[in-house]
């Protein structure tokens, strides 16, 4: 839905985002969420908890504004040096991947070296 209006709200909604940012406030209204029960997939049994699955559902500026936060966040602790160069979790454009091929890499040199090198 957000799509077919965007040409109408975009501009206001960047306002908002950059107010929001601005002056450190994340409005309450993207922080309640409606929490809906689905069922379990497999799960025969519904007419007990175990049968069913809480999940949230919060207001899509909300999300938008949260990505935008978390970006500036991996952004500043990468270039302030807050938390390690190879740090992978939950940064852009890293995953568990480059941690496994470092790994690789690692020890195919420590073995290259005199194989049994430990740290």
């Amino acid at each position: 839905m957000l799509r077919r209006v965007w040409n109408h709200i975009g501009e206001a909604v960047r306002e908002l985002y950059e107010s929001c940012l601005h002056q450190g406030y994340h409005p309450t209204c993207f922080r309640v969420a409606e929490v809906v029960m689905i069922p379990k997939p497999g799960k025969r049994d519904l007419s007990t908890p175990r049968g069913w699955r809480p999940i949230s559902l919060l207001a899509c500026l909300g999300k938008g504004l949260e990505r935008l936060i978390v970006r500036r966040l991996a952004w500043a602790a990468i270039s302030q040096i807050v938390i390690h160069s190879q740090h992978a979790g939950a940064l852009p454009k890293r995953s568990a991947l480059d941690l496994a091929l470092a790994l690789i890499h690692d020890a195919e040199t420590a073995l290259a070296l005199g194989g049994d090198q430990a740290g």
